[in-house]
């Protein structure tokens, strides 16, 4: 099956991705409204308004991917918990910076955390952005 060239399924090759890791243990905190649950911390969002400022001048041709990641519990309980983290992420980047909804996406990703840094199980999220690759420039 041939998919069309949209955002979500671009031509092979047409787009490159910049990544930024980001903890659990710096993003959130246990939500005190909440047994079990968790919230973003006054550091995690001071984080994400920092990691964002990479990313700004990119975003409006850009899809920003919100990953998250769990390395506890069974297999559900890691799919459900990296959902919440990445939605909980993308809830406040999308109100803070007014970004737009359907160009700004969750990817929950349990346990499977290739490409983190130094290769090490992941816990947290990252932010991915998949922008369009430019030819270079000819002489």
């Amino acid at each position: 099956m041939e998919w069309p060239n949209t955002p979500w399924r671009p031509r092979k090759g047409a787009r490159r991705t910049v990544r930024i890791w980001l903890g659990a243990a710096v993003l959130f905190e246990p939500d005190p409204d909440q047994a079990g649950a968790e919230r973003l911390s006054a550091d995690g969002k001071a984080r994400l308004d920092s990691a964002m400022a990479t990313f700004l001048e990119r975003l409006p041709s850009a899809i920003l991917m919100v990953e998250g990641y769990s390395q506890k519990g069974t297999k559900e309980e890691q799919y459900l918990q990296s959902r919440l983290r990445a939605s909980i992420v993308r809830s406040y980047l999308i109100g803070r910076f007014q970004l737009d909804p359907p160009m700004t996406g969750i990817m929950p990703l349990g346990r499977d955390s290739a490409g983190s840094p130094d290769g090490a199980p992941w816990d947290g999220t990252a932010l991915a952005v998949f922008q369009e690759k430019t030819a270079p420039a000819k002489k």
